[in-house]
């Protein structure tokens, strides 16, 4: 159970040739420097996913820096 994230959720890792903006339907797509970086984990909180709706963006469009700022508060 790495960052969190449970075997429930069946966490794969994607093939060599497979960039993120390419995740399949019923997934979501994450980069573990999110995680190891800035310090992320699931699971998320009420306020970074509000955020990432309020902007309309996921996770693989923020900077894992951009993130760090953003669970600074």
């Amino acid at each position: 159970m790495e960052y969190g994230i449970g075997t429930k959720f069946k966490p794969t890792a994607p093939a060599c040739d497979v960039s993120i903006d390419k995740c399949p339907v019923g997934f979501v797509a994450l980069y573990c420097r999110h995680f190891e970086f800035s310090n992320l984990r699931y699971p998320f909180s009420l306020f970074v996913l509000d955020l990432l709706e309020y902007y309309r963006v996921s996770f693989g469009q923020i900077h894992p820096k951009g993130m760090a700022r953003v669970l600074h508060f």
